[in-house]
């Protein structure tokens, strides 16, 4: 992923929903969301070149989804691949301990990542630069894409305000809603497409020129070689109910599919 944020125990009705979008080389070879043999299973797509996945779902358990950071120069000879975190944490049943002292041992073996976490006893955010770090996670509205936590470049302070707004607006009604509105997902979705770019005064300087940090600016990437390949949303209720749905995307954001999983926890 290169676009996450996430509200956690912000609405009473509505423990946790996440909204992503994985931007990537369309021409990476890659496996939509399914379920995955594991002991439980878990929901995840995969990048067929590596191996390793960008995020994986496990309803009502564990949770992992993983960004690049922006760092020069630019690598693609690491010994580890970032994805492969994602699909350690979710199939190999490690305690955080383990995993933990594992991550930290491949860290400079491993190319610049933010790795989200979570496990029954808490949700973390995990990096390997400048050194391995691990923090638990206060409970709110968060987001991260190829920089720190938080930081506040303009289109995650787009996202957050508007998973904000979305909770209060819909969130009574969504929970309410025992046969799913699909009407009240739909501003999720619309956020998660907007190609609009910051201006130019509000860009970050992170050493790849002007034009690309305008194409990269936006939510949604839109090109004919690189952009957003897939938004995913995840939805929680109090009730134990769960919602997962990954919309597919080609060169310029050409429409390619739609999974859709849910069930009762």
């Amino acid at each position: 992923m290169c676009l996450i944020t996430w509200a956690d125990r912000v609405h009473p009705g509505l423990p946790f929903v996440l909204l992503a979008n994985r931007d990537e080389l369309h021409a990476r070879p890659s496996l939509a969301a399914d379920w995955r043999a594991a002991a439980p299973p878990y929901l995840a797509g995969l990048d067929a070149k590596a191996g390793g996945s960008w995020l994986a779902y496990q309803p009502g358990g564990r949770l992992a989804a993983v960004t690049n950071v922006r760092q020069l120069p630019f690598r693609d000879d690491w010994r580890h691949s970032r994805g492969r975190l994602v699909v350690d944490w979710m199939s190999l049943g490690q305690d955080w301990a383990s995993f933990a002292k594992k991550a930290d041992a491949e860290s400079t073996d491993t190319g610049p990542y933010n790795l989200l976490l979570r496990d029954d006893e808490a949700l973390r955010y995990c990096g390997n630069r400048p050194a391995w770090h691990a923090d638990t996670l206060t409970h709110g509205v968060h987001a991260v894409s190829n920089a720190a936590l938080d930081t506040p470049w303009p289109k995650l302070q787009k996202i957050t305000q508007a998973m904000r707004q979305w909770l209060q607006a819909v969130g009574d009604q969504l929970q309410a809603e025992q046969a799913l509105d699909p009407l009240l997902l739909n501003p999720l979705f619309v956020l998660m497409r907007d190609t609009s770019p910051a201006p130019d005064e509000d860009l970050p300087d992170t050493g790849i020129g002007l034009e690309r940090e305008r194409l990269l600016s936006s939510p949604f990437i839109e090109s004919e070689s690189y952009g957003t390949r897939c938004t995913t949303l995840i939805i929680e209720w109090a009730d134990g109910r769960w919602l997962f749905i990954e919309r597919r995307f080609g060169p310029l954001g050409i429409d390619l599919g739609q999974s859709e999983y849910s069930g009762q926890i």
